[in-house]
């Protein structure tokens, strides 16, 4: 949402154009929020990612090793 802000402000700004530049200016609360919650998505998303990878990694060290099968190298 962060990055098409400008368009979505275009309407309410009677279609004028809308930059990252003028949006500090023209509602500094605004941005900030809609900021914040995209790092905040980032952040919960990199957070699950490190946990599923954490549990992946625990499963496969707990995971009964099959036995080998031993072939003969001798050929007899």
């Amino acid at each position: 949402m962060f990055v098409f802000l400008p368009r979505i402000l275009e309407p309410i700004v009677g279609g004028r154009d809308v930059t990252f530049v003028l949006l500090p200016r023209i509602w500094p609360t605004l941005l900030a929020t809609v900021g914040l919650t995209a790092a905040t998505g980032i952040m919960v998303l990199a957070a699950r990612i490190r946990a599923l990878l954490r549990q992946h990694r625990l499963q496969t060290a707990r995971a009964p090793r099959q036995p080998q099968a031993h072939t003969s190298v001798t050929g007899t």
